[in-house]
């Protein structure tokens, strides 16, 4: 991906009628944003389960991005990543991602889309990190928080990536994206689906299979 600051907009649980609201409240119930309160147990464990299966995108207004050309030389680029979060336990989430770098003013070419598997850890108070792999050699760090505004959380993250003199800089809010929103069948900066992007990339699984929905 352009590997990126990213906030994103969360909503229910995947296409089901359980809102953001009953989330975040079930889970600042039970968490405190203070470091001394930050007490890992299994029901804090649970808290961000409702982030299993859930799609995320970057907005037309945020993919903007920073791609160095050079050691002292950059352009700007457009940005396109999607997220899949296929997983989640016990504080932990993996999934898969896919990034279409764009030069400012070109038409995008999805077929040039770069895949990627992740793997995260989230604690009770909303702390993220997340490493996005690429292939044995290549990964890419991203740190944050979760922030929440009313019925709305957001990840707020930094990253950055790119080998040698190619690094991609970019920060974005990435929103919640579902069958029916007009984002799903067109991605901006990208002209396809979501399951185009991400729908033929292979997601992390546990060694024997075991997820553990709880454990």
């Amino acid at each position: 991906m352009s590997w990126l600051t990213v906030r994103y907009i969360v909503t229910s649980a995947p296409y089901e009628n359980l809102t953001i609201s009953n989330c975040l409240s079930e889970k600042m119930s039970s968490t405190s944003a203070t470091a001394g309160d930050s007490i890992m147990t299994h029901a804090t464990r649970q808290d961000w389960s409702w982030l299993r299966n859930t799609f995320w995108y970057c907005p037309a207004p945020d993919m903007l991005a920073l791609q160095t050309q050079s050691e002292s030389t950059f352009a700007w680029v457009v940005d396109q990543t999607v997220w899949h979060i296929t997983g989640y336990r016990d504080g932990y989430f993996w999934g898969v991602a896919s990034t279409l770098l764009t030069p400012m003013g070109e038409t995008p070419d999805a077929s040039g889309k770069n895949d990627s598997t992740f793997y995260a850890s989230i604690t009770p108070e909303g702390r993220v990190h997340i490493t996005f792999v690429r292939s044995a050699l290549s990964t890419t760090v991203g740190t944050g928080t979760v922030a929440t505004d009313g019925d709305a959380a957001s990840f707020v993250m930094q990253m950055s990536s790119g080998p040698g003199s190619s690094l991609v800089v970019h920060w974005a809010r990435m929103a919640l994206v579902q069958p029916g929103d007009p984002a799903w069948v067109r991605l901006p900066g990208a002209g396809v689906s979501v399951p185009d992007m991400v729908g033929d990339i292979a997601a992390p699984t546990p060694v024997g299979g075991d997820e553990g929905q709880a454990s």
